[in-house]
């Protein structure tokens, strides 16, 4: 047949029959791999049988190992990420690249659907904007854009702050600091999903103020019941599950007030530098115009 042809003779697929040289680094060689820089000994000049096989391999690859995490965070969260920290890791993709890609996805779906949440959090939690001057009005702008132009940045910013009250809260239980940052970051991609059916539950009901409150308030409980979940699956074995849930609980709640209270921070310090900028405009002299210039010449 030919199917067994090709899939004999096909040089991906058997080993060197005899001691082949590398052609990335010059080792002699017998087996599949060179034993130097780890290419494949069975490189060969790049054709239409090359670029097909490449795609179809890097898009399986892709899905492959994207739809597997998904999988795994969506039906045993603490299980499978305790799984990557002792080492199995092959099938998972890399959760920050994973982050980046969802990140993007929201993003795109957000703009698409013209729905926008730092624009809905203003007219919910600061219904006086209307009446505001100017110059708040403009920075409340500049916020609302910066928020819905980095997404990814606040997604990645606000890992670091939930992975630091979950090591401290389950700290000496056999998990550090960086390998907490590595979970939390694969929590992180839940959360973005999460928040992604949210963004079309949210726009397919109609999109009003009301609706918004209630959107965002189920998405928090549901983050949080989702980090319970997964860290008493992590901690299994090392703390009694119902310590497990009291400390997930007091970990998630630190971790979003402390986000709150940075981003609160910042938003005022940069509120009263703004204002000390135009205060100090306002105190500086008028520039006089130059007299001899507007005389006539005689």
């Amino acid at each position: 047949m030919r199917t067994s042809s090709v899939t004999t003779h096909s040089p991906a697929h058997h080993q060197p029959s005899g001691p082949a040289t590398c052609l990335n680094c010059g080792q002699a060689t017998t087996s599949r791999f060179c034993p130097d820089c780890g290419q494949r000994t069975d490189t060969h000049r790049i054709n239409w049988h090359y670029l097909g096989h490449d795609v179809l391999h890097s898009v399986w690859h892709l899905e492959g190992g994207i739809l597997f995490t998904l999988k795994e965070l969506l039906t045993r969260p603490g299980h499978s990420i305790r799984e990557f920290l002792a080492g199995k890791r092959a099938n998972h993709y890399r959760p920050l690249s994973l982050l980046l890609i969802l990140g993007a996805l929201l993003l795109f779906i957000m703009h698409t659907l013209d729905i926008s949440f730092a624009q809905k959090s203003q007219e919910v939690f600061n219904p006086n904007v209307g009446s505001a001057s100017e110059r708040m009005k403009a920075f409340q702008a500049q916020v609302t854009h910066f928020v819905e132009a980095k997404q990814n940045l606040l997604h990645i910013a606000m890992i670091p702050l939930y992975a630091f009250w979950v090591w401290f809260m389950f700290r000496r239980r056999g998990f550090s600091y960086p390998e907490i940052l590595v979970a939390q970051t694969f929590i992180a991609n839940v959360q973005i999903l999460i928040s992604l059916l949210s963004v079309i539950l949210f726009w397919a009901v109609g999109a009003s103020t009301t609706l918004f409150t209630w959107t965002i308030g189920l998405s928090l409980v549901v983050y949080m019941a989702y980090n319970v979940v997964t860290y008493t699956q992590i901690y299994a074995g090392r703390i009694p599950p119902v310590k497990a849930v009291i400390r997930s609980i007091a970990a998630y709640l630190l971790g979003y007030f402390s986000f709150i209270f940075l981003v609160g921070l910042i938003g005022v310090s940069y509120g009263l530098f703004m204002a000390s900028q135009e205060k100090a405009a306002l105190k500086m002299p008028p520039v006089k115009s130059n007299a001899r210039l507007e005389q006539p010449h005689r």
